[in-house]
């Protein structure tokens, strides 16, 4: 039953079944418990700790420090946790801000290679039940006064990596002399891009080929490299241990790995984009995904490519610049660059004086949240602050009637959206709808 260790995420780990595996680790070789129903219900046959053992194998438990663990499956020790201990832990990592977890989804990766019985769904329900969510992510919160941006202020200052795999469902690896992944480098300064191809096998794509490799591109004579620099890249396989002395070695001495998973490089990933984005044009047209025949060939039009990117005008405050250009800068004309970059990049958020309704209240723009319960009047018209409709304070026309909040709903990526009474079957987003009304 070598497969049956895929399940124990699916197992009601209350804290019965714990404290029962505690007791057979202990020496109890006879310690049975009484699992839960769904409604909370218990069995009325108790279960055998010792026959879920041999059902979990290979798996193996431990006992240490009041807590149960297990191992194996490809995975460390990792600490069995009720559903309690599941939502405390998510609320604590969405707590902490400075460990860069951001929303569930990146929660859920760092949490279930550390523990067990842990789901999405329970996560993303932990995260939800705190009073700081909505207020947090969802779109009508008031932004900050700022965004501080963060700028290279010299080509090879600091530079991102990543690796990029091309699927083996529309291209052949014998089509592309037995490659199967790009390894990539930007520079954040220039934009300047250098790739290198790692074979498909699992032998190319190590952490020390791909070591060797990144440190070849930075160190030849096309790329702006500059000792005493940041590389920057995510927690993957390919950036372990070997990884990390070689760029020591080549003077880049401080490699910052984003401990969160699901977290890659932004700069890395950008350059990533256009890369993809350029081939799949080459050998594509109107947009269509490649053909699955296996017959495409990204290498070596992947070099082509990035070599008319490095040498083609940049659009954003670099422009009229390309990556050449600018890597071979002197002193004066990079700090106009940092200048123009800082300035394009910076958004502040003008306090515009408050408003007035009818009765001469003040009106304040950050709108408070609601709950079920609350009294309000939905929007007639669908007003948005874009496009054509962008101005301070669009006039918005409100229902004659007064409804009340009947369910706050929450998706995924963090927005809500709100239902009422006498309203069967319509949501409404927070800027929708006028309230809480008094009364």
């Amino acid at each position: 039953m070598g497969g049956s260790g895929q399940q124990i995420n699916r197992a009601n780990w209350t804290k019965e079944r714990i404290a029962a595996f505690r007791k057979y680790l202990g020496g109890d070789t006879d310690a049975t418990f009484r699992g839960r129903k769904a409604n909370g219900d218990f069995y009325k046959k108790a279960l055998s700790v010792s026959k879920l053992i041999d059902y979990y194998k290979p798996l193996t438990f431990s006992f240490r420090k009041g807590a149960v663990y297990v191992e194996g499956g490809g995975h460390g020790p990792r600490m069995i946790l009720t559903d309690d201990q599941v939502a405390t832990k998510a609320r604590g990592l969405y707590q902490q801000k400075e460990n860069g977890l951001g929303k569930a989804p990146s929660i859920y990766n760092f949490m279930k290679t550390k523990y067990v019985n842990v789901s999405y769904k329970k996560v993303e329900k932990a995260i939800q039940a705190l009073p700081a969510y909505q207020k947090y992510e969802a779109r009508h919160v008031k932004k900050p006064p700022s965004r501080k941006v963060i700028v290279a202020s010299a080509p090879g200052e600091a530079i991102d990596t990543d690796v990029m795999y091309f699927s083996t469902k529309y291209y052949g690896v014998a089509q592309n002399e037995g490659f199967g992944a790009l390894a990539v480098v930007v520079d954040r300064f220039s934009g300047y891009i250098a790739i290198t191809p790692l074979l498909h096998k699992l032998g190319g794509k190590t952490a020390e080929v791909v070591a060797n490799k990144t440190a070849n591109m930075i160190t030849s004579q096309a790329f702006p490299s500059k000792r005493g620099g940041t590389i920057f890249h995510d927690d993957g396989v390919e950036y372990k241990g070997m990884f990390q002395e070689r760029m020591r070695q080549i003077g880049y001495k401080d490699v910052v790995i984003s401990k969160a998973a699901g977290a890659p490089s932004a700069h890395a990933e950008n350059a990533v984009r256009i890369i993809r984005r350029l081939i799949n044009t080459k050998l594509t047209s109107g947009g269509q995904k490649p053909r699955t025949d296996k017959r495409g060939r990204w290498w070596p039009l992947a070099r082509t490519v990035v070599t008319g990117y490095n040498a083609s005008p940049m659009t954003d405050a670099r422009a009229p610049f390309s990556p050449n250009q600018l890597k071979a800068m002197g002193p004066a004309k990079r700090r106009a660059i940092v200048a123009a970059m800082m300035k394009a990049g910076s958004k502040r958020v003008s306090n515009q004086p408050s408003r007035t309704d009818a009765q001469g209240n003040r009106v304040s723009k950050a709108l408070k949240i609601l709950k079920v319960g609350d009294r309000v009047r939905y929007a007639v018209e669908n007003i948005r602050k874009t496009g054509a409709n962008k101005r301070p304070y669009p006039k918005q026309r409100w229902s004659d009637t007064v409804h009340t909040v009947a369910a706050v709903i929450t998706r995924k990526l963090g927005f809500a959206s709100y239902r009422l009474d006498g309203r069967p079957g319509k949501r409404y987003e927070r800027e929708d709808l006028q309230g809480p009304l008094s009364g």
